[in-house]
Formats: C-alpha cells, sequence, structure tokens
C-alpha cells in the first residue's frame, strides 16, 4: 500500500483536528521547552477563548506537533470561540436595550416626579379656594344674618 492510501484509510479513522500541524513544519514549536509550551498554550487559550485551558486542552495540545499559529487557528475556527463571538453580539444588543430601558425609566421617573409637583400645587390651591368659599359664605350669612 502507497503513502497516499494509508494517509487516505487514516485520514477515515483518525479526525482531521489531530492530524493537523503534522504536515507543517512545526520549527518554532518543537524549539521550546515543555514550560515554554505550556505558557503558549494558555496564553492562546487566554488571547482567544478569554480562560486558562483545561487539563484536557492542555494534554492535548502539549503532546501535538501543531505549532503556535496551529493551536491559535484552531481556536479561533471551533465552536467555542464562535459562540463567543456570538454571546458578544447578543451582549452588546442586551446593553443597548438596557440603556434604552434605563432611559426610559428616568424619563418615565422625571414625568410622575412632574405630576407629583402638579398634584401638590392643586392641591394647595383647592384648599385655598375651599378657605375663599368658607370666608365668602361668613360674610354672606353675616349679611343676612343683620338684616
Amino acid at each position: 500500500m502507497d503513502d497516499s492510501k494509508k494517509r487516505k484509510n487514516l485520514d477515515s479513522v483518525i479526525p482531521a483536528h489531530w492530524m493537523k500541524g503534522l504536515d507543517e513544519d512545526s520549527g518554532s514549536s518543537s524549539k521550546l521547552s515543555p514550560s515554554e509550551r505550556v505558557k503558549m498554550i494558555e496564553k492562546a487559550f487566554n488571547d482567544i477563548l478569554c480562560r486558562e485551558p483545561d487539563t484536557r486542552d492542555l494534554n492535548y495540545y502539549k503532546y501535538s506537533s501543531m505549532d503556535e499559529n496551529a493551536i491559535r487557528e484552531e481556536l479561533l475556527e471551533g465552536q467555542e470561540h464562535k459562540k463567543l463571538i456570538e454571546d458578544g453580539r447578543e451582549y452588546k444588543k442586551t446593553k443597548n436595550l438596557l440603556q434604552d430601558a434605563k432611559s426610559k425609566i428616568n424619563s418615565l421617573e422625571r414625568e410622575i416626579s412632574d405630576k407629583e409637583e402638579s398634584f401638590r400645587q392643586m392641591e394647595t390651591l383647592l384648599k385655598e379656594k375651599n378657605l375663599h368659599i368658607e370666608d365668602l359664605k361668613k360674610k354672606i350669612r353675616c349679611q343676612f344674618e343683620n338684616n
């Protein structure tokens, strides 16, 4: 069996992302010590996914032959990164809705405050009016009683 047939048979059994980086020149990543490689992997995860890699992720990339660019590319193309981007878009929409709601609430609170002040002024005017009416009634009674 020639090499291309062996490779084709392996492709059907081994996931493509496991094979990523095997044919590439991984010169820069092979020069890294294990602790430097771990730091590089952690930095890639923090830069792209905003989190530390879990043990499974760390071991997977630590022992793969993928270089830093291939790791970063795989992280960027992964579902987790796509979900982060989608969530970021939703966050922006939600943040805008929240700002609109807060603005509307502030407007309604000002309107309520203005109405309350108007009611207080109307109540004061109504009391004054009632006092004037009582005064007028007293004056009218006095006039009729004197006659």
